[in-house]
């Protein structure tokens, strides 16, 4: 009867939490910082912002984590802090992202891809988009000469170097 009841508990403990917040990464560009959270399945989430200070809410559904916040290396300089925070339901996970400043989160699921599993994409784009690449200016050539285009990849970030 003990393994019974030992079997139910285990099956229901696992079941609540199907998922596993995996690791967080973090990439800041020159027109927004992108936060990837690394998951073992597809992710549930939910997230809303707080003002006063900023803050980022994520809800990760029947998730649980085990990331070492002191071990991700943060080059923000939007993200001040990240720790877990009590979730809605027992059964669920809380990220809080501490903010230097408001802003529009765009958040996205990834599938699986080459070497990366389940993912959620959060890009932070900056209000002040100074730091966005410059348009391209373009001259017409001489009358009587061919015009030359001259194309740069700076890349597309994070384990994407571009050409």
């Amino acid at each position: 009867m003990k393994s019974i009841l030992a079997f139910f508990c285990l099956w229901f403990s696992v079941s609540a939490w199907a998922n596993q917040l995996e690791s967080i990464r973090i990439w800041p560009s020159p027109d927004n910082t992108r936060i990837v959270l690394d998951m073992g399945s597809a992710p549930a989430y939910e997230y809303f912002m707080l003002n006063g200070p900023h803050r980022l809410v994520v809800d990760l559904k029947q998730t649980q984590g085990r990331v070492k916040f002191a071990a991700i290396n943060n080059n923000s300089e939007l993200i001040t802090r990240i720790r877990s925070s009590k979730p809605p339901v027992p059964s669920s996970y809380r990220l809080v992202f501490e903010l230097k400043s408001g802003v529009k989160p765009v958040v996205f699921p990834l599938a699986p891809a080459g070497d990366y599993g389940h993912r959620l994409v959060i890009d932070l784009p900056y209000a002040d988009q100074s730091r966005a690449p410059q348009q391209v200016v373009r001259k017409a050539a001489p009358v009587g000469q061919k015009e030359i285009i001259i194309a740069i990849d700076p890349g597309h970030g994070g384990e994407d170097p571009g050409a």
